[in-house]
């Protein structure tokens, strides 16, 4: 049974947490790519964005929030 890990928060409320990507193993480049293939014009936009480098990511645009 593989071991699953805990998502991290990659962006909040519009700020990229490079700490979090970095112990993902991905850089701004992969987040960018993730955005474009989202349809998400950018990180400013973006509420929450959540991986934990096994599933795609998890992305609330700030006008999908409730």
């Amino acid at each position: 049974m593989a071991e699953e890990t805990l998502p991290l928060v990659l962006i909040s409320d519009g700020r990229v947490l490079d700490r979090n990507l970095t112990a993902l193993g991905r850089d701004r480049s992969w987040l960018a790519k993730q955005l474009r293939q989202a349809r998400c014009p950018g990180q400013e936009q973006v509420f929450l964005m959540m991986a934990d480098g096994t599933r795609p990511p998890y992305l609330v645009r700030k006008e999908d929030k409730p």
